[in-house]
């Protein structure tokens, strides 16, 4: 991974972990009033699991990012 990229994780289809994709892109720049956050940790909540596993109303179908 070069400094001009980043992982995210995709979840591809509902299912388990299996579903879950790193995919590499590029780093996209700052809007005006925006601002980049570089992330060292990040965690889930079992409504992640949730709408990972199965759909809910309002929830984004796939392939979405947690």
């Amino acid at each position: 991974m070069s400094a001009r990229t980043y992982r995210r994780i995709v979840v591809s289809e509902r299912g388990g972990p299996e579903v879950l994709r790193v995919v590499e892109a590029p780093v996209p720049e700052a809007g005006e009033d925006e601002v980049r956050v570089r992330t060292l940790a990040a965690g889930i909540s079992a409504l992640d699991l949730m709408v990972r596993r199965s759909s809910f109303p309002g929830f984004p179908k796939p392939p979405f990012t947690p």
